[in-house]
């Protein structure tokens, strides 16, 4: 395929993988290049999601079930296609990180209603938008100790 070879080139120019998103981040179209970088030993498991289109454009990264040991969720549909995740054998190759929010806030926040899902194998990645239904907030503090809403029923699958 076109992109995979553009996306080895760009991977052995900056010596690190890239991922590619199917479709952009909300609200940031110009950029679906990005590389995952740690923010190092005392920030773990905390990474950057750097922008390669747009210098400067970074994100603070987290998988969030190891911050939220219930944060289980189905892929709907559309995104397992266009991820190519029913061509995975092995779960492990599909990741999940979740957008971390740390200003105006007086505890970091996560966004658990949009998690970035990664086809690690493909490198294909697209930040996931989950039913609303199943009562994952778009502000979930760090610190809450539960991925839902109490009051909300679980995801339907």
């Amino acid at each position: 395929m076109a992109i995979e070879m553009l996306l080895e080139n760009l991977e052995a120019e900056l010596g690190e993988p890239v991922l590619h998103f199917v479709r952009p981040i909300v609200a940031f179209e110009r950029s679906r290049r990005y590389a995952v970088r740690p923010l190092g030993i005392r920030y773990e498991p905390y990474a950057s999601l750097e922008s390669l289109d747009e210098p400067g454009l970074t994100f603070v990264v987290v998988p969030p079930g190891l911050l939220f040991p219930d944060y289980v969720y189905t892929v709907p549909e559309r995104d397992v296609q266009e991820l190519a995740l029913d061509r995975l054998t092995d779960p492990a190759d599909v990741q999940t990180l979740a957008v971390v929010r740390r200003r105006d806030v007086p505890v970091p926040v996560v966004n658990l209603r949009a998690p970035i899902v990664i086809n690690r194998t493909l490198r294909l990645a697209s930040q996931v938008v989950l039913d609303d239904g199943c009562g994952f907030g778009l502000m979930v503090p760090v610190d809450a100790g539960t991925a839902r809403d109490k009051e909300a029923p679980a995801c339907s699958s």
